[in-house]
C-alpha cells in the first residue's frame, strides 16, 4: 500500500504560472531583457530560481543572487497569491486523507514561502508535513527533500511511498531516493519528460489520482 503521498506544489496543487512569469520577468526588467515571450519563461516552473537563472538567461552566481531578490520583491507581496488550486484538488486530498493515506508536500520553493501558499489556499489542511529548502540553499537535488520528509513522516519502508510531480526534477528525485513517481500531464512538464525521468504513471488530472495510488 501507498501510505505517504508527497506532492510538489507549482503544476501539482497549484495552477501557479502567472504570478511566477510575472515576478521572472519583473525581475529581468531589472536587468534591462525587457518583455520575454513567454515559451521563454515556462521554464522557470520547477526548477531552483538560481538554477533557471543561471542555465536559462546565463547569468553569474551574483547576478542570480541579485535577480531571486528582485524576483522575491514582487513575489512575497502579490505573487504568490496569483494562482489557484488546480479543478480536483483539494477533493484529492481529502480523499487521499479519508483513504488512510498520509500526505505531505515536497517543494523546491522556500519553505517559509510555500506555507504561506498552502495556508492561503487551504492546502495545509491535508499536509502532515511540509518540505522545502531555506532561502539560502539553491540545491536541484529533490532527492535530499524527499529523503527529509520520508524521515520526517517516519517512513523507513520507501516502497510505501509516491512522489506526484509534474516536472522531470521530481521524477529524477523520487527515483534517487528510491520512491515511485505520479506524472502530473495537467502540470508544466510533458509525458515524454516525464517518462523518460522514470515516473510510474501518468495522471491526466488530480481526480486520477487517487485510482492510480491504489492500484500501486
Amino acid at each position: 500500500m501507498k501510505r505517504y503521498i508527497l506532492f510538489d506544489l507549482d503544476g501539482t496543487l497549484l495552477k501557479s504560472e502567472d504570478g511566477i512569469l510575472r515576478c521572472v520577468q519583473h525581475a529581468l526588467d531589472r536587468f534591462g531583457f525587457g518583455p520575454q515571450p513567454r515559451e521563454k519563461l515556462m521554464p522557470f516552473i520547477g526548477p531552483p530560481l538560481y538554477v533557471s537563472f543561471r542555465d536559462f538567461y546565463g547569468f553569474s552566481d551574483e547576478d542570480a543572487e541579485e535577480a531571486i531578490r528582485v524576483y522575491r520583491e514582487r513575489y512575497n507581496t502579490v505573487g504568490l497569491f496569483e494562482a489557484e488550486p488546480y479543478p480536483g484538488v483539494l477533493e484529492l486530498l481529502r480523499d487521499l486523507t479519508a483513504d488512510g493515506r498520509v500526505c505531505a508536500l515536497v517543494t523546491s520553493k522556500p519553505l517559509v514561502t510555500a506555507r504561506r501558499v498552502t495556508e492561503h489556499f487551504g492546502l495545509d489542511a491535508f499536509l502532515t508535513e511540509q518540505i522545502g529548502p531555506d532561502f539560502q540553499d539553491h540545491s536541484a537535488e529533490k532527492d535530499r527533500l524527499v529523503r527529509r520528509a520520508l524521515t520526517a513522516l517516519g517512513c523507513t519502508d520507501h516502497a510505501q511511498a509516491v512522489m506526484v510531480g509534474d516536472r522531470f526534477y521530481d521524477a529524477e528525485g523520487a527515483a534517487a531516493a528510491g520512491v515511485d513517481c505520479i506524472g502530473a500531464l495537467y502540470g508544466y512538464g510533458t509525458a515524454e519528460e516525464l517518462t523518460a525521468a522514470g515516473a510510474r504513471a501518468l495522471a491526466s488530472s488530480p481526480s486520477d489520482i487517487l485510482g492510480l495510488v491504489r492500484e500501486m
